[in-house]
C-alpha cells in the first residue's frame, strides 16, 4: 500500500488512510 496516498483496492474502491485494508466498497 502507498502511504500518504489514496490506494486503489482490487475491488475498485479507494482506501483512505495509511492503515486502511481492502474491505470492499466503503460507505
Amino acid at each position: 500500500m502507498e502511504l500518504g496516498a489514496p490506494a486503489t483496492t482490487p475491488d475498485g474502491s479507494v482506501a483512505l488512510g495509511s492503515s486502511s485494508q481492502p474491505l470492499g466498497p466503503e460507505s
